[in-house]
This record gives structure tokens, C-alpha cells and sequence, in this order.
């Protein structure tokens, strides 16, 4: 399939009448599976979020973020550190359910705060665990924004393989 016809494919599954979507039909899915017991696959996604997400591409000021904290509780938030000490967060856990997925709305790009990033732990065996990734919510947004769906695709697929590489140099 070529790029085109992949966008194409894509923005075509973007709900034209929102009273007859599902509401899964917009999202964007992204997923990886990790030689990983779910519980700890879900506290290395967290806990060393800093040292795997390619914050020098993937951030709110690339190249300038040293640290991201994670206040583990419903309401808390998820906040990007720079070296200058700035902060500047990426959103607010909405669903906290350690080891089993986490929910939270996104303040990284501009126009997109309504939308929701949920990532799930899944236990395909007692080592073997399914990460999966939706970013839902994107009704409403402005018909001229909604080509970042595709952006958003590619990225948390690079995002969720950044991931996987981290747990296989621990091995």
C-alpha cells in the first residue's frame, strides 16, 4: 500500500455523522507485544518514561527536555522538565488502573486537548505482554487538523517501538 492510498484509507475511517459513529472509529491504535510480565511492563512504561520516549523528537520542546514526571493518581499530571527548569505538561491522568492501563487527555499539541490517550497492559502469558495505545476523541476537531491523525499514527508506532527497544536491551 503506498502512503497515499494508507492516508487515504485512514481519513476515510474518520466519522463523517457523530450520531451514527462508534466511537472507536476515529481513533488512532498503535501496538506492540513485549517479552514483559504485564505488572512490570506497565511500571517500566512510567517509571522510566525519560530514559525510552524519544523526547528529542517526540516532546513540547524537543531537545530541551531532560526529565518527564508522572504523578501516579487520578487528576495527577504528566509533565515534561526542561533544562531550563521550565515545566510544561502534557496532560492529566483521567483513568489510573496500575498494572493494567492508564487513561490521559492531551495537552502536547494545540487544538487537541479534547482528545484521550489510553494505553493498556494485556497478558498474552505470565511473560509475554500486549501494550496497546489508543488516541481517541478527535470528533469535533477542525476538518483542517485532522490530516495530524495521520502524523499521530506513524508517531506513537516510532513512540511504542522506542518502548519495545528499551526492554530488549535489558535483557
Amino acid at each position: 500500500m503506498t502512503a497515499e492510498q494508507n492516508r487515504n484509507r485512514h481519513l476515510s475511517a474518520v466519522p463523517r455523522d457523530e450520531s451514527e459513529s462508534n466511537p472507536l472509529d476515529d481513533a488512532v491504535m498503535a501496538e506492540v507485544t513485549v517479552r514483559c510480565p504485564a505488572p512490570e511492563t506497565f511500571a517500566l512504561f512510567l517509571d522510566a518514561l525519560a530514559d525510552w520516549w524519544p523526547l528529542k523528537d517526540y516532546s513540547m520542546a524537543p531537545g530541551e527536555v531532560v526529565d518527564v514526571e508522572v504523578d501516579r493518581r487520578p487528576g495527577g499530571a504528566i509533565t515534561e522538565i526542561r533544562r531550563d527548569g521550565s515545566r510544561a505538561r502534557w496532560g492529566t491522568l483521567l483513568t489510573w488502573e496500575p498494572p493494567h492501563r492508564f487513561a490521559m487527555d492531551w495537552h502536547v499539541t494545540p487544538g487537541l486537548e479534547q482528545t484521550v490517550i489510553t494505553v493498556t497492559f494485556k497478558a498474552v502469558s505470565p511473560q509475554v505482554t500486549k501494550v496497546s495505545l489508543v488516541h481517541s476523541g478527535w470528533q469535533g476537531i477542525d476538518p483542517a487538523r485532522l490530516g495530524m491523525q495521520l502524523g499521530y499514527t506513524q508517531g506513537w508506532t516510532a513512540i511504542l517501538r522506542c518502548f519495545t527497544r528499551s526492554l530488549e536491551s535489558e535483557d
